[in-house]
């Protein structure tokens, strides 16, 4: 040390500039060492990627009779830590994450859009229908 600097200026460094993170979904879990400022997206793409998961899917399921039926589902998996949706930029700094407690865990978001199309004389009747959250 020099004269100049004191054992008062130094300041130890009390945060790591890496985080163990763990992300749990469908009795997956898998722990990721990262750094705090960089995205939480390359820990979830690698996390859906190990454990095989895609982050999105889309069914449909057609039926007919006299009037066109068309439902639609999307299915989504979301993340959260302790209680708050992640963003793909979102950052451990930025959700405050501590190391003791870094679990991510996925769930399923579904939305489901219901389309009945039925003609009736010169006239088409359009009705859509959508319900997001639940089962469809």
């Amino acid at each position: 040390m020099t004269a100049a600097t004191s054992e008062e200026d130094v300041k130890p460094d009390v945060t790591s500039p890496k985080i163990r993170i763990t992300v749990q979904f469908n009795g997956t879990q898998l722990t990721f060492a990262i750094k705090r400022n960089k995205p939480l997206s390359k820990v979830l793409d690698t996390f859906c990627e190990k454990a095989n998961v895609d982050r999105s899917q889309f069914l449909c399921k057609f039926l007919s009779s006299n009037f066109i039926l068309t439902t639609m589902t999307t299915e989504t998996l979301r993340f959260n830590y302790d209680g708050t949706n992640i963003r793909d930029e979102d950052t451990a700094d930025d959700l405050e994450m501590d190391d003791e407690d870094a679990v991510i865990d996925g769930q399923i978001f579904q939305v489901c859009i219901t389309i009945i199309h039925r003609a009736v004389g010169n006239l088409n009747l359009v009705i859509i229908l959508r319900k997001a959250g639940g089962l469809c």
